[in-house]
């Protein structure tokens, strides 16, 4: 670990890195449900909580963990934090099972942060860790917090800590926890991932395993001396999406490679056609030019200069977001819509093409089409999301199955005959990008049909 102007503490290679090389492995090192949730077990955040409760504090445990014991190894989270606060003041929670968000929960991961404080090492940890308090000041979430957790804890529970040590827990969450995955969905603090500097193209990514440890594996090969670098919101995004989500999370202006560049490496993945906007030029481009301050669009042909974006893409965005439930058709017809307005290679393009590649694939339709996209989109996949990732595991895999598909879908085998070296060689990488995603996964479903491509061929 090193500090570095402009960045903070980050982590560092000492050596030659190669890709696929587990980096480090870590347990997690407090956990806690999301803040927003609805009733879930305390335990494995699972929903579908029926009517098992902790005896002691009446908070929800699903049935599976409320039957484990309550020392030792194997005892709950719950029981060793929580509940012994819960417990002494002699209070019960009456929470019942149903769709709403319960605000209680809002507390829970803040307050097990809290209870560190009896593990001097862990809360050593935490006291240090980056939480934000000064920007996070006066916002609306942070007003809610004050009432819902700080005031909660304090004045209702009596807790011995100062409104200080829980608006530092609440960033500390905030800024730096990952999803943890029981049966269900939590939040989780790790001490060393969240050294990881932010790029947006990164070069390591993070897996989550069982027993709540989580893997940091190289993507690319990374030379010692270099940052190890996450991406702290989706590298499929744009520029100007990406940038005002670190600012909103992490508060901080991005100035990586990609950010700086209008075109994004030659992606053009944020890039919009200037005939989209009235008056704009035929064959122009409007690309962002952000900074610190604001976001314009400037053509690269004509002197064309746009500066409310966001309100013009709004409507593109809604599609995306009905993209998931619309039929083919449907779909079809968004993606012509947008292309009269986006660059082929546009976020929400790119978005609507993987849709449809799904489609296509599984009901062996377009295979012409669906052959011409991936080649396209890998050539972005590979200069934004660069080396073992999930995104160009599963694009390989697509590509391959469309060129295979009539072999795959009649059961007949695909052998060394028919499936040429080159091929043979791109399944295998898709196979090293996919083969460590969880169980469960769509990615880990790929990754087994992408497994048994391979043992046909072997």
């Amino acid at each position: 670990m090193v500090r570095k102007d402009g960045v903070g503490r980050c982590l560092v290679a000492t050596r030659d890195i190669q890709p696929g090389e587990v980096i480090f492995r870590e347990r997690c090192l407090v956990e806690g449900p999301l803040h927003c949730t609805v009733p879930v077990c305390m335990e494995c955040y699972t929903k579908g909580i029926g009517v098992s409760r902790c005896e002691y504090c009446g908070l929800p445990l699903c049935r599976e963990c409320s039957s484990k014991p309550e020392d030792g190894l194997d005892s709950l989270l719950h029981t060793r934090l929580e509940c012994s606060v819960f417990r002494s003041a002699r209070r019960k929670f009456d929470i019942s099972e149903g769709s709403k968000e319960d605000p209680v929960y809002q507390c829970m991961a803040p307050l097990r942060c809290l209870l560190m404080r009896d593990e001097p090492k862990s809360w050593k940890i935490i006291q240090g860790m980056e939480s934000h308090i000064k920007n996070r000041q006066g916002q609306e979430h942070w007003n809610v917090c004050q009432v819902n957790i700080v005031q909660y804890l304090l004045e209702y529970w009596k807790l011995d800590f100062s409104q200080h040590d829980v608006n530092h827990a609440i960033g500390v969450l905030e800024v730096n926890s990952f999803q943890v995955e029981g049966r269900g969905v939590g939040r989780g603090i790790f001490p060393l991932l969240s050294l990881l500097s932010h790029s947006c193209v990164s070069n390591v990514k993070y897996v989550y395993c069982e027993d709540r440890y989580m893997e940091c594996i190289a993507t690319v090969e990374i030379k010692g001396g270099e940052e190890m670098q996450d991406h702290y919101v989706s590298n499929l995004d744009s520029s100007a999406t990406r940038i005002s989500n670190l600012r909103s999370g992490w508060y901080f202006h991005c100035q990586c490679a990609r950010c700086k560049d209008p075109s994004e490496l030659g992606t053009f993945i944020g890039a919009v056609l200037c005939r989209f906007v009235n008056g704009g030029c035929t064959n122009g481009l409007l690309l962002p030019h952000i900074s610190s301050h604001s976001t314009v669009y400037k053509c690269d042909s004509c002197e064309a200069v746009v500066e409310d974006m966001k309100a013009r893409l709004q409507p593109l965005q809604t599609i995306l977001q009905e993209a998931k439930s619309a039929d083919t058709d449907l779909l079809e017809g968004y993606l012509q819509k947008c292309l009269l307005s986006l660059h082929p290679t546009h976020s929400i393009v790119i978005e609507l093409k993987r849709h449809l590649i799904c489609r296509y694939n599984s009901r062996r339709e377009r295979q012409d089409v669906v052959t011409a996209w991936v080649k396209q989109m890998l050539a972005v996949f590979d200069k934004i999301c660069p080396g073992l990732t999930k995104e160009r595991g599963v694009l390989i895999y697509q590509g391959f199955y469309a060129k295979y598909m009539d072999n795959i879908l009649d059961g007949r085998l695909v052998t060394q005959e028919i499936v040429d070296d080159r091929d043979k060689h791109t399944l295998q990488e898709a196979f090293r990008c996919l083969e460590r995603e969880k169980v469960g996964t769509f990615e880990h479903r790929v990754k087994a049909q992408v497994e048994k491509l391979l043992e046909s061929l072997s």
